[in-house]
């Protein structure tokens, strides 16, 4: 993925280099050589190969080189750690030969010799990975004691009894939340055979699958750790100094914009989107996405949302806007289960966070039900805040087809390419703050009833899922059109 070397340099030069780097130094494909090519990764494929997270998922589109991202880590781990137990899995092990073990023997490990022996080099040693088990290895055996096992979900035996230190998921859209937790209960570590940093790991790539998949409902629950893969952490996809695409690039991603529908949305975008389509098909985390705050003395106004919920989730957003009209979510707070009292003091600690009380936000805006009163309550929830200094509170625009107005209005800020004419957002989010909406917005699909809209879903008994950020999200853009104040 990288420029390779000339034939000229010596083996324990290309060694040297390879250990004064952090990750990947300059590599060869000479014979002697730990990779069969000169891989180099970049942003968050060398985000994913750093990673020491129990779970890790490498998620995105195709052609971003998630497989070989994890297979090098694999092999690198098998190099460092003479005696580990790794292996290589898939849902069904005959979907393997054709797929990831091609990747593995022609992209990762090194050309076979007579012998069918793959020789490497590390840290001055010469070190052998034989496969055994002819055309469809059963495991690959390295010299220094490492072993790699070749296994599929419907025949798990060997990986649950070899308590396996280290296992790459290929496909792992394909797995149940089952799947996901039987392996990761038998790689523990138990066989102390990792060192030099290195833990136990489950790390899984795959495409993206529906908006509720468990991989996406283990995420929520904070069972795993989600790394987004790019096409341009790609080198064959962009020239990862000048930031160009690639003639290669061209190509690959020439032919993924031709896809349609959810698989355009899943291969090309890398958005886990239902079997109906996404809604907001122009969502893109890394264009809608703010690394950092902005410049807030450019703002012109400051105001809130707030999606009222007890069992559902409570969730409150601070915006604002610039002079040119363009619209900023500061900071995201979300509670379940929690009463004004509990919340109140959290929100005002945000906005001071940003140097503000609620006299600096033009309004708060809300539902309804905030303004009603619930259970045997003697003052509605709006009283409740005002009480503990949360007030300004005034119901958002909840009419006769608000939600599809809400659902076009976020459309229309989220910017579009028309007929040529790049129409740029005009609204963006502080990534790090408010990672439940973005969570949210990619899952979003059109209600059947009325595709104009966008269909309500509803968080789990255990607070999975849902659209409340989305509600609170709209509301507070869509602002308020009745004069209710508390």
């Amino acid at each position: 993925m990288s420029q390779r070397l000339s034939g000229t340099k010596s083996a324990k030069s290309v060694l040297l280099d390879f250990i004064n780097d952090s990750l990947f130094g300059e590599l060869t494909d000479l014979p002697d050589s730990i990779w069969r090519h000169d891989y180099q990764f970049f942003g968050n494929n060398k985000q994913f190969f750093d990673c020491r997270d129990r779970v890790v998922c490498l998620h995105g589109p195709k052609e971003c080189g998630k497989t070989i991202v994890a297979l090098s880590k694999l092999h690198l781990l098998a190099l460092q750690e003479p005696g580990m137990v790794g292996g290589i899995i898939r849902k069904v092990r005959e979907d393997m030969s054709a797929t990831v073990l091609v990747s593995w023997e022609d992209k990762v490990l090194p050309k076979e010799n007579e012998d069918g022996q793959r020789v490497c080099f590390y840290q001055g040693k010469k070190v052998t990975v034989t496969p055994y088990g002819g055309k469809s290895p059963q495991w690959y055996d390295y010299s220094n004691g490492s072993r790699v096992y070749v296994a599929g979900l419907d025949r798990p035996g060997k990986i649950q009894s070899g308590e396996p230190d280290v296992l790459v998921v290929n496909q792992a859209e394909e797995l149940t939340t089952e799947d996901i937790e039987t392996l990761s209960s038998v790689v523990t570590g138990r066989g102390g055979r990792l060192h030099n940093g290195n833990v136990p790991q489950v790390l899984l790539e795959c495409n993206p699958g529906g908006a509720s998949h468990p991989i996406k409902i283990l995420d929520a629950a904070g069972a795993l750790t989600m790394i987004q893969a790019r096409h341009r952490d790609n080198p064959t996809l962009y020239d990862q100094e000048t930031g160009e695409i690639t003639e290669q690039g061209e190509m690959s991603l020439g032919a993924l914009k031709k896809l349609t529908g959810v698989r355009l949305q899943r291969n090309f975008y890398g958005q886990w989107a239902g079997a109906e389509g996404l809604f907001f098909s122009n969502f893109d985390t890394y264009v809608h996405g703010l690394n950092s705050v902005p410049d807030l003395s450019t703002m012109v106004e400051f105001w809130a949302s707030m999606d009222y919920g007890f069992n559902h989730w409570n969730v409150f957003q601070l915006h604002c806007q610039n002079g040119d009209g363009v619209h900023f979510t500061l900071q995201e707070l979300c509670h379940r289960k929690h009463y004004p009292h509990e919340i109140a003091p959290d929100i005002l600690g945000s906005l001071s966070r940003y140097n503000l009380t609620t006299d600096n936000l033009t309004a708060i805006y809300t539902g309804s039900d905030t303004f009603a009163k619930t259970g045997h309550a003697l003052d509605t929830v709006a009283d409740q805040y005002r009480e503990h200094g949360v007030g300004k509170m005034m119901a958002w625009e909840s009419g006769p087809g608000s939600r599809k107005t809400k659902s076009h209005h976020l459309l229309r800020m989220l910017g579009s390419q028309e007929d040529g004419r790049v129409i740029p957002p005009s609204w963006y989010y502080v990534a790090e703050n408010c990672k439940r909406l973005a969570e949210c917005i990619p899952g979003l699909v059109p209600d059947p009833t009325n595709p104009e809209q966008v269909k309500k879903v509803d968080c789990s008994d255990n607070g999975d899922g849902g659209d409340d950020s989305y509600d609170c999200l709209v509301g507070g853009l869509l602002r308020s059109k009745i004069s209710t104040m508390a």
